[in-house]
């Protein structure tokens, strides 16, 4: 007697006998590779991280062929400091009364006047050659910065109170944006707050000033790792604290009576009387929460997909041949 097929017989079938046809089975296997292509892991473009490079091995940095020009009066400058050729037209860096601990290093022709016997000063083509280089990854620097995608904009910060500020948690590299920075009075202060592993970036577009006792206080996050990058308007320390890198290319940096834990670099003037700039080298920050122990290195792409399809084609060629018996097996009985 002869068994009438069930529903899921007619239907399993039916999908057997498409799934036998060779065709069928390279479409089939073709579409699971490229399911598994696409389950693999993404790889993101992260941000570019700002780096300093040469540059930040100058407390104070002035470069350009024609306004790398620094003017220091009754000050003490705890780093190493490089000068840009100013050219014929403009007037020579001078050192009025101030000390500086490291040493200054000038392009070939640029003749600072110094009136201070604690000022060492070096040049000749291997300095210019350096300072050239240092100049280029300087610009990179300004560059960069400018191009940042921010975290958040922050708008006009203009206080006589405190404002803070936080790195965002577990991120390497956090970057705000400001239309300008004015803080002024003894009270007025910007409290930055992070870990030591982390950069924090300010881009401002009109200008930043402190005055009259205003300050700039960190919390975990180190001066070296802080950056101002002013992109319109001058930066004018007065009677202020200051901790970070502040970075202006285009506009005069001033600081008058003002003790600043970074470093500054331009493109054009940098004025600095009565004040005292300690700086330490730049150093990139290390990645936040570094996995513990070595980490086997990821297999590139082409393995894993190649090896992924050679995997798929054994288990396709297996299913087909259990699919071959389970068929026999069902026209037996569909016989009976």
């Amino acid at each position: 007697m002869k068994r009438e097929r069930t529903g899921l017989n007619r239907g399993s079938s039916v999908f057997w006998t498409s799934i036998h046809n060779p065709e069928q089975v390279h479409r089939f296997i073709a579409f699971l590779a490229f399911a598994s292509a696409l389950a693999l892991p993404s790889h993101g473009f992260a941000q570019t991280t700002l780096s300093l490079g040469q540059a930040g091995q100058y407390g104070v940095f002035t470069m350009s062929n024609n306004v790398g020009i620094l003017h220091s009066t009754s000050s003490t400058i705890n780093a190493s400091i490089a000068i840009g050729n100013p050219g014929t037209t403009a007037t020579p860096s001078t050192f009025a009364s101030s000390l500086v601990t490291g040493t200054v290093y000038e392009v070939t022709g640029t003749k600072a006047t110094v009136t201070s016997s604690q000022v060492s000063v070096q040049t000749g083509a291997a300095v210019t050659s350096a300072i050239t280089g240092a100049s280029a990854d300087a610009v990179s620097a300004f560059n960069t910065a400018s191009s940042l995608t921010p975290a958040a904009s922050l708008g006009v910060i203009n206080s006589t109170g405190t404002t803070n500020v936080a790195a965002a948690l577990g991120v390497a590299q956090t970057v705000f944006n400001l239309t300008s920075l004015a803080l002024s009075g003894a009270k007025a202060n910007l409290t930055i707050s992070g870990s030591a592993a982390q950069t924090v970036i300010f881009n401002i577009t009109n200008g930043l000033s402190l005055a009259n006792n205003a300050s700039i206080i960190l919390n975990g996050v180190t001066a070296n790792h802080v950056f101002f990058n002013v992109i319109g308007g001058a930066a004018t320390l007065s009677a202020s604290t200051f901790n970070g890198t502040i970075l202006d290319r285009n506009y005069t940096i001033s600081l008058t009576n003002t003790n600043l834990n970074g470093a500054v670099l331009s493109e054009h003037t940098v004025n600095i009387t009565g004040s005292t700039v300690n700086a330490n080298p730049y150093e990139a920050a290390a990645p936040v929460d570094p996995p513990p122990g070595p980490v086997a290195a990821a297999p590139e792409l082409p393995t894993v997909a190649m090896a992924g399809l050679a995997g798929l084609l054994m288990l396709g060629k297996a299913g087909v041949n259990r699919l071959r018996r389970r068929r026999a097996a069902v026209s037996v009985a569909t016989r009976l």
